[in-house]
């Protein structure tokens, strides 16, 4: 009995929190507004799907400790903790962070104002919230989510990936229908930037697209009517709303790559250029729109040539191997790239302001955790990469590790544009690490039982 009624709640909390991680709601925020003063202050937001992710983790960690099914867990790899503790490394080796603690140290006394002076540092705040973000991302969430979706504490093993996908798939179309709201007060609550936006549908739609290639009829015309029509409409749908032409690029790169490894070329073809076909006719109408997708591209003056995350990219590296930063192996220090990052604009154009959310991910990171933290987040997405091949090539009739890897090349090319990894949406992309062990789980099982 008890056992059943943990089940029910372990699908609960799954749908919740696959629910959730698909908005960028904040709930709360640390720090003092003081934009009303005449001057900004960096803030942490707290966003909903970091909050439930907390929650659900402690009911799982309760919920494996009353069963005493601790040694049936699923672990994270490796390269999951290894990221985080190169996160500890590059905070305790970073020269602007021990300098900015060793200023604020200068007029404590005691232990306690020693301590309120340590944690109140904001260079260490944002290492700290950095470290605590990913720990969450990379360590928590896959635990989470491989032990929910693939339970092994009971005799059955109970499978809720059906369950996962379909809320992954009702958050795509809730976002897409706040975003159609006349409201826009309201879409950005939902995401804080069209970047954000055009970023999550860039790596959640090829996981869906794949499955819509996988559904099963009697003959062919009865596919073109039914899965060839709805998905292309519903493509025409989501590619109208996005504004970021990169995010674009991104989604329809991922969902070629998806369909063609799941060997169903003629099908991805036909949908994906019908769609693109309908939408540039219909992309006109959308004067609004049309001005932030040509902002894409335009340059804001005739005196800057380039568009400043251009600039930024060309600084971001430059300060990467400059020798005084000592920055190159370690980096300056967790969460720390947009407080030094000004000082280098002095004699470059600066005219325009950036949009959100559109840093190069891998350039901050290698300012933030240097070239060995880099190197690891490329190591932690290659073993799931290997892992979602690994189950496409044991299970061919199985979508979903193609699906995964179509993701994972969608998040890699859109991450040049978007930094993504920010307020919950880093979670979509640990659902597909999850989904990538889940679907090689189910391929052994599955030769297990041919086996004998």
């Amino acid at each position: 009995m008890q056992r059943k009624i943990f089940s029910w709640i372990d699908s609960i909390a799954l749908a919740v929190l696959v629910l959730c991680m698909c908005t960028q709601i904040d709930i709360g925020a640390i720090g003092r507004e003081t934009l009303s003063q005449g001057f900004a202050t960096k803030r942490l937001f707290i966003a909903l799907p970091d909050v439930m992710l907390l929650v659900v983790f402690a009911w799982f960690v309760l919920r494996t400790s009353l069963l005493r099914a601790w040694k049936k867990v699923w672990w994270p790899p490796f390269p999951c903790f290894a990221l985080v503790a190169c996160l500890i490394l590059s905070m305790v080796h970073s020269r602007p962070l021990i300098l900015a603690v060793q200023n604020s140290l200068a007029d404590a006394h005691g232990i306690l104002h020693i301590l309120k002076a340590i944690l109140t540092t904001k260079e260490f705040k944002e290492a700290f919230a950095q470290i605590l973000q990913w720990t969450g991302f990379f360590v928590f969430a896959p635990l989470v989510f491989v032990n929910l979706i693939y339970d092994r504490s009971g005799e059955k093993v109970l499978l809720r990936r059906r369950l996962a996908l379909t809320c992954l798939a009702i958050g795509v179309v809730a976002a897409v229908v706040v975003n159609y709201l006349p409201n826009p007060t309201f879409a950005k609550l939902w995401f804080s930037s069209p970047n954000m936006y055009g970023g999550f549908l860039a790596i959640a739609v090829p996981l869906i697209f794949a499955k819509v290639l996988s559904h099963r009829v009697k003959t062919k015309a009865e596919w073109v009517w039914v899965s060839g029509l709805l998905g292309m409409m519903a493509l025409v749908v989501l590619l109208y709303t996005m504004m970021d032409l990169w995010s674009v690029t991104a989604l329809i790169l991922g969902v070629v790559i998806a369909g063609f490894l799941y060997k169903a070329r003629a099908r991805t073809a036909t949908i994906v250029v019908l769609a693109l076909i309908f939408v540039v006719a219909l992309w006109p109408k959308q004067q609004v729109q049309n001005v932030y997708r040509w902002q894409t591209w335009q340059v804001p003056s005739e005196t800057q040539f380039v568009k400043k995350q251009y600039i930024e990219w060309y600084v971001a590296a430059r300060r990467t191997i400059d020798p005084r930063m000592h920055a190159f192996a370690t980096g300056i220090g967790a969460g720390n790239y947009q407080f030094s990052i000004g000082s280098y604009y002095a004699r470059l154009p600066n005219e325009e302001k950036m949009p959100p959310g559109s840093n190069n991910l891998y350039l901050v990171l290698v300012n933030d955790i240097g070239i060995l933290g880099l190197a690891l987040l490329f190591w932690m997405l290659g073993y799931f990469f290997k892992r979602a091949y690994e189950a496409m090539r044991m299970n061919r009739n199985d979508w979903l590790g193609a699906g995964v890897i179509g993701l994972l090349v969608s998040f890699l090319f859109v991450n040049n544009f978007h930094a993504l990894i920010v307020r919950g949406i880093g979670l979509i992309l640990v659902f597909a690490f999850s989904l990538a062990i889940v679907a090689k789980m189910q391929a052994e099982a599955m030769l297990k039982e041919s086996e004998s």
